[in-house]
């Protein structure tokens, strides 16, 4: 654990934090947030201001053939009607040529099928408002296709609330948000912040691995961190600090290890609070242009209150600022008295 000597016990650090809702506040670790927006999900190891990741809506080829709309996946032509997927020839995209029988029934209820897309290396995952199913070999030029039981856990209201991304298939339900792979395999990742996410049609960054859920909320699937976009600017709290045994401490100053590349006077503001008690007043930290990648240190002075918890809250941050860690000094806060 980082720390500025004993009486400096790191609060927030390994940013960017992700959002994590659904624990107490003392229980969050420090590359963890109870509330933040207008996060930079590309500043690795720092914390900064940014915008919701761009999104692009994943390329699906169609053909229209008598005024009807096909898709085309593994080279050959798909249709859903009613609660029956209708496949064709392989091949063919200038006539819908039916190839065997033609159809495959998903007749476990009388609901239609919402959207289709493919899974894994060679599947397609059909989902209906009540469940889903998947078809494995989907490849397989002879039609020779093998169709799960029915998932009921995996259900979609709405076409372009399901995404693919590495084989991967990611979905909103309700207000939350899931991973289903190729072998049936669903995971809810939206745990963290479950109830937050209100479902949205979903696009991918496809290189850097980002999902972007409406105009709110962004997961990034290599780091599993959740980003909040619902605000319309900066903020960020920190973790609580609290110690093992809840013995009260005071603490009287602020500092901030960062990066800056602003040019001229750059500001921070920040609030502080201990345990249910009102935000404190606002506090302005003045920094003086710096030299890129450059670890620099500020403090800044704050009225002490004796509590047994402690948080931080950062109301504004210069789009040139980078934060790496934020640490409390403390008289009486033992850092061996910290964490797990």
């Amino acid at each position: 654990m980082a720390s500025r000597g004993t009486d400096w016990p790191e609060i927030a650090g390994d940013f960017p934090p992700t959002l994590v809702t659904n624990q107490s506040d003392t229980g969050l670790k420090k590359d963890q947030t109870p509330v933040a927006t207008g996060l930079d999900v590309t500043a690795e190891g720092f914390l900064k201001s940014g915008t919701i990741p761009t999104g692009t809506t994943r390329v699906s080829k169609t053909y229209t053939i008598s005024a009807v709309v096909y898709k085309l996946y593994y080279e050959r032509l798909w249709r859903a009607s009613g609660s029956g997927l209708l496949y064709y020839a392989p091949h063919y995209t200038t006539v819908a040529l039916a190839q065997d029988q033609g159809e495959i029934e998903f007749s476990d209820d009388a609901e239609g099928i919402v959207t289709f897309l493919p899974i894994g290396e060679q599947g397609l995952v059909l989902f209906k408002p009540t469940g889903a199913y998947i078809i494995s070999n989907a490849n397989s030029m002879g039609g020779n296709f093998q169709r799960s039981d029915f998932i009921q856990e995996a259900k979609l209201a709405t076409e372009t609330h399901a995404v693919e991304l590495d084989g991967t298939v990611y979905f909103c339900s309700g207000t939350n948000v899931y991973s289903l792979k190729s072998n049936g395999n669903m995971e809810e990742i939206s745990f963290p912040v479950r109830g937050g996410v209100t479902a949205a049609a979903i696009k991918a960054d496809y290189q850097n691995k980002y999902l972007i859920i409406g105009a709110t909320h962004a997961y990034d699937v290599n780091t599993k961190r959740w980003f909040n976009y619902s605000g319309s600017t900066f903020t960020y709290t920190t973790p609580a600090l609290r110690q093992k045994d809840y013995a009260p401490f005071a603490v009287d100053r602020i500092g901030l290890v960062f990066d800056s590349t602003a040019t001229g006077l750059a500001e921070i503001k920040f609030q502080t609070k201990e345990e249910e008690r009102d935000w404190s007043e606002v506090y302005t930290i003045s920094i003086e242009s710096g030299e890129r990648g450059q670890d620099e240190w500020v403090q800044h002075d704050v009225t002490p209150g004796n509590a047994r918890d402690f948080q931080v809250r950062i109301t504004a941050l210069n789009a040139n600022i980078k934060i790496k860690s934020i640490m409390a000094h403390s008289a009486n806060f033992s850092v061996d008295n910290w964490g797990e």
